[in-house]
């Protein structure tokens, strides 16, 4: 499925028009060495633990079959 596609699909589900511009990828930019492992890094921090902690706890349970640990 294209990304037109997925938002077609998804247009008729909100009152305003989805907006989002949608242009081919052209080029990935490695983040910088700050932004390498940051969860691993920071994991006490209030971010990891209120935003990142549930997704990973998340996909562990729907997951659990398919994760490797």
């Amino acid at each position: 499925m294209q990304a037109e596609d997925v938002s077609a699909d998804f247009s008729p589900r909100f009152k305003d028009p989805i907006i989002t511009e949608i242009v081919a990828f052209k080029k990935f930019y490695k983040a910088d060495a700050s932004h390498q492992n940051f969860y691993n890094r920071n994991q006490k921090t209030g971010y990891c633990r209120v935003v990142i902690d549930p997704k990973i706890q998340k996909l562990y349970k729907d997951f659990r079959d398919k994760v490797i640990q």
